[in-house]
């Protein structure tokens, strides 16, 4: 028996409970404002923020990670929904991404200087995670919608 990948548009969510499940966490991630996801890389690019970013993690050295988390749901729940709201976010975000990336090359919602806190043994949080988070999202993001934007992106 060989096993072999496929999509997650080949996967159909049959049964009251899945369903419904599903439809609330698509629910849940168009009920963010991209905005407030956008805040800190923004702020890193030098560049006008129009909202606040979110509370919790995303007040602390490893700010831009819950970006990353939440590109990879939304381009999964894309590949299985093809819900036009959520291609717009995406759309939107990697759009504004992209922005923040031109400014200077950098693409995080960190300093880089986290990164020179790592490599000379200064306490840092972890901004490798944090960074893989971002481009793994970008990645999915490609993935299922190839919006060329996010794979430039990476």
């Amino acid at each position: 028996m060989r096993l072999h990948d496929f999509g997650l548009k080949q996967v159909v969510l049959t049964g009251d409970y899945l369903v419904n499940a599903f439809t609330k966490e698509v629910a849940y991630l168009l009920s963010y404002d991209p905005n407030r996801l956008m805040a800190g890389f923004r702020e890193v690019a030098g560049l006008p923020s129009t909202a606040e970013t979110y509370p919790g993690w995303e007040k602390t050295e490893i700010r831009g990670h819950s970006m990353g988390h939440y590109l990879s749901a939304c381009a999964q729940a894309y590949a299985q929904s093809r819900n036009d709201r959520i291609l717009a976010n995406l759309e939107y975000l990697v759009s504004e991404l992209a922005g923040c990336q031109l400014h200077n090359g950098y693409l995080s919602a960190f300093p880089e200087t986290l990164f020179d806190n790592v490599e000379n043994r200064i306490p840092a949080w972890v901004p490798w995670y944090t960074m893989h988070k971002i481009i793994a999202g970008l990645i999915d993001v490609y993935q299922s919608t190839r919006i060329q934007a996010a794979y430039d992106l990476v």
